[in-house]
């Protein structure tokens, strides 16, 4: 602390600095002042930087204004310290995140960058007294025919300069923007004709202002889909495209996104060359990234670097939306004109939600700063989907220890908002759920969330399916479809990160079995016809178990269904990463039905992933095999059980007879591809 009193440092940047919180800093340098030992020597602007600052402390400020969301503030900052030590990384990077982040603000309020300005009606110059000389100059450039493009480059300010200028003349009020320029005078045609989504294939559509994009994203990983995610706020019209749960593309409507102008923005090529890439792309109806490498400017190996960084920028932009629709096609990406790119997921949602979620955002869903974290223990996402960075692995691996926000701030040398949205970032990717949170309230949470819960659960044993997803009988499939994934978000304990209590993630797995079955018998046309016709049989008020006893009358019922209600607990809990839990289920499914063959081998599965017993685990899968040595799942089990205790060559061997059975299994596959790539 002593030596950040130097006659230069506000108290703001000391707090800044300072490895205690904001009030600790405050009381300690107050308890100094009173002393007598440091005594006020001035005022100080927080924007003012001084010929004899420190990098440090120009750093520490530009952080500072960047995490709060003010990146033109933060500019001049980073701008000075490069220009003192060009090599600076950190600095390089964060001038970097702060420019794009100011281009985004203004392209949201643009549309297009070709969107011609214009003053709004009822201004008047002379009433503007407090404008700046530059957005007076930038204002009077405005005619409502100049493009907000060619505007920048006629100010005589920098890009960055312009952007900032015209952030603030929108932010007041000032201009607005009119119709795209371009689009006018191409006769709005298209330089790409996109793929048309066939209403038909919709899964589902989500109002972004209901969830978060992270949460969306997770669920198609998970669920493994394949088709295309539409994010529509006009006139934006985004498009990412998934494949068996990985993203792998996207495409964007907006001319900011395409190549040109992504190279232009990172300074690769000039302004001739981005308006000759243009001329020909529209002229030849080709893609921008073609009319690159055609030109000459970039070589084919170029372009696969450039379309990476071009998927990227739009799916880290999406964090920054607030408003739109979210529209799922489940469909084939066969015949697309399309790369299927590798990404990294983890590092697009954790730079999305670095860069667009702000303290005030992260603290509705966290509520304090003395909030505690639990690691999860299966996340959604491998480490090769990750791949986190030193910093914050070590910030992981200390909130896997209950540390406060303001701890791990102390241990990593990094500024508590910095470390808040790291955080904010493993909560995003289902690394981290909330434990607990110091103030007492938390108790009074949990046992108000157990009431509800254990409510909720008497009300679903006595209702019929349709008042169970809160459904009129008369709906059509895409609204049930509708009605599960709202119900799934409401109750799947494996998205309930804000509850750690077993017995409300138990009670909330037998709401979220019975949610699943109604789906199950709705969702299929054979299915809902026989309940409907149960339900006018035998009233609204009959329970989905009567329902059961009236499909299977000459069945044990009590028995057998009791069995598999256990055994679909079981593999909820597995593939939530409880092993431990789902293993006491299936158990007691064995001992009710020993000879199942799903029983055995979901219970030799969950045993090899506990590393309980090996010879047991092995022993139960080849008991289902025994029954079905046609099944590819039990075949992979077992090389699964195999691969967890070191015997590789039989685990290659298992899984080869997997993909014997069926070619296209994607566990199977992967394994033995990496297996056989070890041995060479």
């Amino acid at each position: 602390m002593q030596q950040l009193i130097n006659g230069k440092n506000t108290i703001l940047d000391i707090c800044d600095q300072s490895s205690m919180n904001d009030f600790e800093t405050c009381n300690y340098l107050w308890a100094l002042f009173n002393a007598g030992k440091i005594s006020k020597q001035g005022v100080r602007s927080p924007h003012e930087i001084l010929d004899d600052d420190d990098t440090k402390r120009m750093l520490s400020r530009g952080k500072a204004f960047y995490q709060k969301g003010r990146f033109a503030d933060a500019v001049p900052f980073f701008e000075r310290i490069i220009k003192i030590q060009p090599d600076n990384k950190e600095a390089d990077r964060f001038l970097t995140r702060s420019i794009t982040a100011i281009q985004n603000e203004l392209l949201k309020a643009l549309g297009s960058p070709m969107a011609v300005l214009e003053i709004n009606k009822g201004f008047r110059l002379e009433e503007a007294k407090d404008l700046s000389a530059k957005e007076g100059f930038v204002l009077s450039r405005i005619d409502g025919k100049t493009a907000a493009k060619e505007i920048t480059y006629i100010s005589g300010l920098s890009q960055t300069e312009s952007c900032i200028t015209l952030n603030r003349l929108f932010e007041r009020g000032i201009i607005r923007a009119g119709k795209d320029k371009e689009e006018v005078r191409r006769g709005k045609r298209q330089a790409t004709t996109r793929e048309i989504l066939d209403p038909k294939k919709k899964q589902m559509t989500l109002d972004l202002a209901d969830i978060l994009l992270s949460e969306i994203l997770l669920d198609l990983m998970k669920q493994r889909q394949t088709g295309i995610l539409q994010l529509i706020s006009a006139p934006m019209d985004i498009r990412v495209y998934l494949h068996e749960g990985s993203m792998v593309y996207a495409t964007s409507n907006m001319e900011s996104d395409r190549c040109g102008s992504i190279m232009l923005r990172k300074k690769k090529i000039t302004e001739d060359q981005h308006q000759e890439v243009k001329t020909m792309a529209d002229r030849e109806n080709m893609l921008q990234g073609n009319a690159l490498v055609k030109l000459g400017i970039i070589t084919p190996n170029d372009l696969i670097w450039l379309t990476k960084t071009k998927v990227e920028e739009i799916l880290i932009s999406l964090f920054g939306w607030r408003n739109g629709k979210l529209r799922f096609f489940e469909t084939e990406l066969e015949g697309l004109d399309i790369i299927q790119l590798k990404l990294i997921p983890g590092r697009i949602i954790m730079e999305g939600t670095w860069r667009y979620f702000e303290e005030e955002e992260i603290m509705k869903v966290f509520k304090t700063w003395d909030i505690l974290f639990d690691v999860v223990e299966t996340p959604p996402l491998s480490r090769r989907e990750l791949e986190l960075t030193d910093t914050e692995v070590e910030i992981l691996e200390l909130a896997g220890r209950k540390k406060k926000i303001e701890e791990l701030a102390a241990a990593t040398g990094l500024q508590k908002l910095e470390v808040l949205k790291v955080v904010f970032g493993f909560y995003s990717l289902g690394l981290v759920m909330i434990s607990s949170q110091v103030d007492e309230g938390r108790k009074e949470e949990t046992a108000r969330a157990l009431t509800e819960m254990n409510q909720r659960w008497e009300e679903v044993r006595k209702q019929d399916y349709y008042t169970i997803l809160d459904l009129d009988k008369g709906v059509d499939d895409r609204e049930i479809k509708k009605a599960f994934f709202r119900f799934t978000k409401k109750y799947h304990p494996d998205r309930s990160y804000r509850y750690t209590d077993k017995e409300i993630l138990d009670r909330m797995l037998n709401i979220f079995l019975a949610g699943r079955d109604a789906y199950e018998i709705l969702s299929h046309p054979n299915t809902r016809k026989d309940y409907d016709n149960f339900l006018n049989e035998h009233g609204k008020g009959a329970t989905p178990s009567d329902f059961q006893k009236f499909i299977k009358p000459n069945i044990e019922v009590s028995h057998i269904m009791k069995a598999e209600d256990l055994f679909n607990k079981g593999k909820t809990l597995l593939f939530s990463g409880r092993y431990v839990d789902a293993s006491e289920f299936f158990e007691k499914a064995l001992e009710l039905v020993p000879d199942d063959p799903d029983y055995n081998a979901y219970t030799g599965l969950a045993f090899a992933r506990m590393n309980k017993d090996y010879q047991q685990a092995v022993h139960l899968i080849e008991k289902a095999l025994e029954s079905n040595d046609k099944n590819a799942d039990y075949h992979a089990f077992l090389g699964e059980a195999h691969l967890r205790s070191g015997k590789k060559k039989m685990a290659e061997e298992s899984f080869a007879a997997a993909l014997e059975v069926n070619p296209r299994h994607i566990q199977a596959k992967r394994e033995y591809l990496r297996l056989r790539a070890q041995t060479k």
